[in-house]
């Protein structure tokens, strides 16, 4: 009754919560610094962070400083990777809001005041696939949907409440951890 945010450290709640949540999560396995410690890949750290964002959480990311306050140099390439895919798909992650139905196999959903986001996380160290689809959340009629990191409209078919995304090579080359669409939904 006397927190304004409930704080799950190093988990995320298995469905999305009704109130404000903050989860923390580590890039290592410790809080502070430890000599080769074993980080998070930027793939792991991106998955989460989206999950935690879907069901309406923040995600607060620590990475313990070394004794002479830099960050570990093994930690930076991996940060360096995090901030990269925000660059080109925040908009599907900064100022948006859970929605009901937030999950559909490998995609989770957000939305902003204009667009819905469907985000789907891709498998490491397997080659992406051809085809992405997702149940519900479907786009309004007629309307375009494009991929979030290039402003790219892709094809995409809706059947028994199914969408399916065509992925051309260009995007299956390119694709880095999780690719996020923007679509209007009905």
């Amino acid at each position: 009754p006397y927190e304004n945010y409930q704080t799950p450290e190093r988990s995320i709640p298995e469905t999305k919560l009704d109130h404000p949540w903050e989860t923390n999560m580590t890039l290592g396995n410790n809080w502070g610094y430890v000599p080769n410690d074993n980080f998070k890949t930027s793939a792991k750290v991106i998955h989460s962070l989206v999950e935690v964002v879907a069901k309406g959480g923040n995600m607060l990311l620590g990475v313990g400083p070394q004794p002479d306050g830099l960050l570990p140099p093994d930690a930076l390439p991996i940060l360096t990777e995090i901030g990269d895919w925000l660059d080109t798909n925040g908009e599907a992650i900064y100022g948006t809001h859970a929605i009901d139905n937030y999950h559909s196999e490998a995609t989770y959903f957000t939305a902003n005041n204009k667009n819905t986001f469907a985000i789907t996380l891709l498998t490491e160290g397997e080659e992406v696939p051809q085809k992405i689809s997702w149940s519900g959340n479907l786009p309004k009629k007629g309307s375009s949907l494009k991929l979030v990191s290039t402003g790219k409209k892709l094809n995409y078919t809706i059947k028994d409440n199914v969408v399916t995304v065509k992925l051309p090579p260009s995007v299956r080359n390119a694709a880095k951890a999780a690719l996020a669409f923007s679509y209007k939904s009905e």
